[in-house]
């Protein structure tokens, strides 16, 4: 039986990828904050972990295992039409801070546009699946234009070329 370790699986595209692979008989690892609260996925297994840095570890981690054949996929998903991604501004941002007012605009503006083109959970969850069984060795799969153009515009760039297109667009 194949196993697939899954962070995020509470809510969103974690979640529907879990479910995802369970119906298809994978065995599943979910990490989430509070596995004790969920019913659906109850008989999952689960571990809790930190999102922060999942690229740079990944990466590290492909190089780490790939003599002893195992192979890691990295999925980095645009915007997508979660919880998280639907969340009013005042969770982002507190009005006492004046300060942020402009560069809050102009993130809102931003957000507003990627709305109307989210990927659905599932459709991710469809793609960490082909990558789950494709039997290559390729680690990143970027899904939505939006990341893409990211993705493309980070590699033309370099880490200080992006960082200044980056702040420039806020």
């Amino acid at each position: 039986m194949n196993t697939i370790l899954i962070t995020g699986a509470s809510s969103g595209i974690g979640r529907a990828t879990a479910l995802y692979f369970a119906k298809k008989g994978w065995n599943v690892i979910a990490g989430m904050r509070s596995p004790e609260n969920d019913t659906e996925l109850k008989d999952i297994q689960n571990i809790l972990a930190s999102k922060f840095a999942v690229e740079g570890f990944s990466e590290a981690l492909s190089y780490e295992l790939a003599p002893q054949n195992i192979i890691v996929k990295l999925i980095e998903p645009g915007a997508v039409n979660t919880a998280f991604g639907r969340r009013p501004t005042d969770f982002y941002f507190d009005d006492k801070l004046e300060v942020y007012n402009q560069y809050r605009g102009q993130v809102m503006q931003a957000l507003g546009k990627l709305k109307a083109e989210m990927l659905s959970p599932e459709k991710v969850a469809e793609v960490v699946y082909l990558a789950a069984t494709n039997g290559s060795n390729q680690l990143r799969y970027v899904v939505g234009e939006d990341a893409k153009a990211l993705i493309n515009l980070r590699e033309k760039s370099g880490d200080e070329g992006f960082i200044k297109q980056i702040s420039q667009m806020f």
